[in-house]
């Protein structure tokens, strides 16, 4: 982030700081896709998770095409907040036309 600071007046973001930070959220995104899956309502509330999981797949696609692209910081910033935004609004949407209010999250074992 320091480094995205620094260099917010370039015309594109630094290759090692556009794939720290997309790498970062690309590869957390795989881990919750592999986390979800340990969750005892993943079976039962497929509906909702087989979309997110889709999202975050593509997230995670996206995230890593937006730091292989490098654009200016506050862009490169601007579209790691979107994917993110979006993934959060699949999970919320999933979550209240599944009556979100009912749900337990714990884990298998």
């Amino acid at each position: 982030m320091v480094s995205l600071i620094a260099h917010a007046h370039d015309a594109s973001t630094p290759a090692p700081t556009a794939w720290l930070l997309s790498g970062a959220v690309a590869v957390g995104l795989i881990a919750l896709i592999i986390i979800s899956r340990a969750l005892s309502d993943a079976a039962r509330l497929a509906a909702v998770y087989r979309p997110l999981e889709i999202a975050m797949a593509i997230g995670a696609i996206v995230s890593s095409l937006v730091g292989a692209a490098r654009p200016a910081p506050w862009i490169f910033a601007l579209l790691l907040v979107v994917v993110l935004t979006l993934v959060w609004a699949v999970a919320i949407r999933g979550f209240l036309l599944a009556g979100g209010g009912s749900l337990r999250m714990e884990t298998k074992g």
